[in-house]
């Protein structure tokens, strides 16, 4: 439970405002559909390490709770999707994520995001998304390729084919623009200037 806590927790903080102090963080716990979604992902993710007697009465109460929650927030992350600390979901609505994707570290995920399967045959899978990765509103990331690390993809791009790290990329289909800069990195994925 102990781990399970601690990346709540690094999600949570990621998505408080900095000067929120503690009335500020209970308004935005209760407030933020991204935080919803993330607590119910992570709790599910701790259900699913239970022993089958405790999982499956438990399970029983998790699920349409996590239901409840998808349908409010607009944002579907199953529990079986493999995500480092510092998830941030900012803003409401029409996220979807495969069940099999897996997110690294501090991974930023826009409104209107879908991370999904595509191909065909033996070229049919899932993306692997890197470490301190923002993907922008709208963005659609798809089949059994790999995000690199401290990469940017822009607002509606398509990406269906492997990015090398510190990348940007914009478009449709998604093109890598430039290579990142620690600037870049900073402002976009922890907003720092």
């Amino acid at each position: 439970m102990a781990g399970h806590y601690a990346l709540w927790k690094s999600d949570v903080k990621r998505m408080l405002p900095a000067e929120a102090g503690a009335f500020g963080s209970l308004k935005a716990i209760l407030l933020t559909q991204g935080i919803w979604a993330v607590t119910m992902f992570r709790l599910g993710a701790w259900l699913r390490t239970l022993p089958a007697p405790l999982r499956l009465p438990l399970s029983l109460l998790f699920t349409p709770a996590h239901k409840l929650v998808e349908c409010l927030s607009g944002i579907e992350v199953p529990t079986s999707v493999q995500a480092g600390p510092g998830l941030y979901i900012g803003h409401f609505g029409g996220i979807i994520l495969h069940w099999q994707v897996r997110l690294g570290s501090n991974v930023n995920l826009s409104q209107g995001v879908t991370i999904g399967i595509g191909g065909s045959g033996v070229g049919r899978g899932v993306p692997t998304i890197g470490s301190r990765v923002y993907i922008g509103p709208g963005a659609k990331v798809f089949g059994p390729i790999t995000i690199g690390d401290d990469c940017i993809i822009g607002a509606n791009a398509v990406v269906s084919h492997s990015i090398p790290p510190r990348s940007v990329v914009a478009g449709i289909p998604g093109r890598v623009l430039r290579t990142a800069t620690a600037t870049d990195i900073d402002q976009i994925i922890f907003g720092h200037d």
